[in-house]
C-alpha cells in the first residue's frame, strides 16, 4: 500500500458534474466539509468522515457515507483533473459520474 501524503489537506477542491458542483474543504485524513454550489441542493452543507487512499503521485481514492446513507467513492487524479464517482443512494440506485476537479488555494 501507498504511503503518499495527501497534499490537498486545508485546501477546498471544485467538483464538477455537468450542472452539478460541490466544494470539498479537506480538514485532515479523516474529515472534510462537502458544500453543493450548483444544482438542485445548492447551499447545503455537509461535515463528512472520510477514508484517503493513495494510489500514486496525484491520485487518491476518497470514500464517506453521508447522514442519509448515500455512501460515495471517489477517484481524484490531480494530474489528470478528473474525478470518477461512485455512488449508492439510500433507494439503492447506482450511479457512475465522470467530472472535473480544481483545486482552490
Amino acid at each position: 500500500m501507498s504511503t503518499l501524503p495527501f497534499p490537498y489537506l486545508h485546501k477546498t477542491v471544485t467538483i464538477t458534474f455537468g450542472a452539478t458542483e460541490f466544494a470539498m474543504a479537506f480538514h485532515s485524513q479523516t474529515a472534510a466539509t462537502m458544500t453543493m454550489v450548483r444544482g438542485v441542493h445548492a447551499g447545503v452543507s455537509e461535515e463528512l468522515t472520510i477514508a484517503i487512499t493513495p494510489l500514486r503521485t496525484g491520485q487518491f481514492v476518497i470514500s464517506w457515507q453521508r447522514t442519509n446513507k448515500t455512501t460515495a467513492v471517489h477517484v481524484h487524479d490531480y494530474q489528470q483533473k478528473t474525478v470518477h464517482s461512485f455512488v449508492t443512494t439510500p433507494e439503492d440506485t447506482f450511479l457512475h459520474l465522470v467530472g472535473t476537479l480544481a483545486v482552490k488555494e
